[in-house]
């Protein structure tokens, strides 16, 4: 999960190789954005991003029998 490129903080993340990683004071303290809560992973769980569950699909949805 990326920043897009329009994101402010976009530069503060992304290396010269293009990687993005979190670094510094935006791992230092919360942003109210929430960008940065997974450092590999900038925009997770941040404003404006889907919710998902992480839970494996047969545990949520079970074949009824078994």
């Amino acid at each position: 999960m990326r920043l897009p490129a329009s994101d402010p903080q976009y530069q503060q993340v992304t290396n010269d190789k293009g990687k993005q990683v979190c670094q510094e004071n935006l791992i230092r303290y919360r942003n109210l954005t929430g960008i940065c809560n997974d450092i590999y992973n900038p925009a997770m769980g941040s404003t404006h991003q889907l919710f998902a569950r992480n839970v494996r699909f047969e545990s949520t949805f079970p074949q009824l029998g078994e």
